[in-house]
């Protein structure tokens, strides 16, 4: 039996998660903040880890994120480039921040995201990060690529 090379499934999978139902709207015109639907964008820790020897992010520490990492939950617009920082950003309550570090490498990145694309959304920071951790904890990785090759 073959292996599945890494690379190959990570865009496979990426394919894959992309398809996050959309959201509609009544109007055609946009005014900041509309989108069409959601990507969730995720990392494949060990390549990024490997080119990046000696970094000290914390998804390259041994034993975190050996798989796939979340980097965030965007708005896409089906036509023009998508929204972003589409409102002033408040910082996120440390309670959402400590939540969601289980899943985001940094809390620095977590505040950015909210900044960048949660505003977006169109929801509160509390649900915005709800939808994040739905959309991530729903991702099945298959077992095989849980401990990659080194």
């Amino acid at each position: 039996m073959k292996r599945i090379r890494p690379w190959l499934l990570l865009i496979i999978f990426t394919v894959t998660v992309v398809a996050i139902p959309p959201r509609r709207h009544k109007s055609s015109e946009r005014s900041p903040g509309e989108f069409d639907y959601y990507v969730l964008s995720l990392s494949w820790a060990p390549s990024f880890c490997a080119s990046h020897s000696g970094d000290a992010s914390p998804e390259c520490k041994t034993g975190n994120h050996t798989t796939f990492v979340l980097h965030g939950l965007w708005p896409q617009a089906q036509s023009g480039p998508p929204p972003m920082e589409c409102a002033p950003a408040r910082p996120v309550a440390k309670s959402i921040v400590d939540s969601m570090v289980r899943f985001y490498p940094s809390r620095g990145l977590v505040q950015h995201e909210w900044e960048k694309h949660g505003t977006c959304s169109n929801l509160s920071s509390a649900e915005y990060f709800n939808r994040v951790e739905q959309a991530f904890t729903s991702v099945k990785v298959p077992s095989t690529i849980h401990q990659p090759e080194s």
